[in-house]
């Protein structure tokens, strides 16, 4: 058997091993790319070199939070990182993309970014708990990422603290909220 075959079986495991179910999208000629020349089929999901994985890098706050809420997803990351046909988007445009493009993909994003941009992509229910602003609020829907402002207080310039205390503001809290974000004060 190849390597890879022994890679995917031993990422599967690991999984398992961590309370979650492996769900494999089996669907020929999933994507076409071309050219000038006509259309180049793959088998991207089922066998370019096998398969693929994608995911964020180790720092991503998408990554950090579910690794802090999800029982076994802190295993199931580090047992799959290591293996040669994972591969890391670096960016939301790029993860966007990948969501976009592959039918059944699951993919990290946030609930801000999916509202603002008008993308066709769902965000997942937990336990039939949809991520409303609602149920972030009252801490039913469990994955929550936290995005704030950094900065040294003898550097800000003046421009920016009034930025900073719009957003803080009612009409700012206004502004995020019918964007998909939860101000936190």
């Amino acid at each position: 058997m190849c390597d890879q075959h022994t890679e995917f079986r031993e990422l599967v495991r690991a999984y398992h091993a961590a309370g979650l179910e492996v769900v494999l999208d089996v669907v020929y000629n999933h994507t076409g790319e071309g050219n000038h020349a006509g259309p180049v089929y793959s088998f991207k999901g089922l066998d370019n070199d096998t398969y693929y994985i994608l995911s964020r890098e180790e720092g991503d706050s998408s990554v950090v939070s579910l690794k802090e809420r999800l029982p076994g997803f802190a295993e199931a990351y580090a047992a799959g990182s290591h293996m040669s046909h994972w591969s890391v988007l670096y960016s939301e445009p790029a993860m966007h993309e990948a969501l976009l493009t592959f039918q059944f993909a699951l993919g990290l994003s946030d609930l801000g970014t999916i509202t603002i941009e008008r993308l066709p992509i769902r965000a997942l229910s937990i336990d039939g708990i949809a991520p409303t602003l609602e149920n972030i609020a009252n801490g039913q829907y469990p994955f929550i990422k936290t995005l704030g402002f950094v900065w040294r207080e003898d550097t800000l310039p003046d421009l920016a603290r009034a930025f900073v205390e719009f957003v803080q503001s009612d009409d700012g809290a206004e502004i995020l909220t019918s964007h998909g974000y939860l101000p936190v004060r």
